[in-house]
């Protein structure tokens, strides 16, 4: 089941495919935690990622299929992470 899937859209992202994070977007996520998330598109992956529990999650889908779960304490280090597995693009 997807966690984000009882969550609002916020509005903000981040992408890959210029390596950008809205601004704004890290303050609407750690402001409802668990509540609302943001879209994180990639090349060979979709992401929403979200804030709970202290961390930023994004959680990874391919194919429409959720493939896991990659956590960071900041957005910058949660898109490092996501592209050292998924790739750069």
């Amino acid at each position: 089941m997807d966690k984000t899937e009882q969550m609002e859209y916020c509005g903000l992202n981040m992408t890959n495919c210029d390596h950008t994070i809205d601004d704004g977007l890290a303050e609407a996520l750690m402001t409802k935690p668990g509540e609302v998330y943001g879209k994180y598109p990639g090349w060979d992956f979709y992401a929403h990622v979200y804030y709970l529990d202290d961390k930023f999650h994004a959680e990874i889908m391919v194919y429409h299929c959720v493939k896991g779960i990659v956590s960071s304490e900041s957005l910058e280090g949660l898109m490092e992470s996501v592209s050292n597995i998924y790739g750069q693009d």
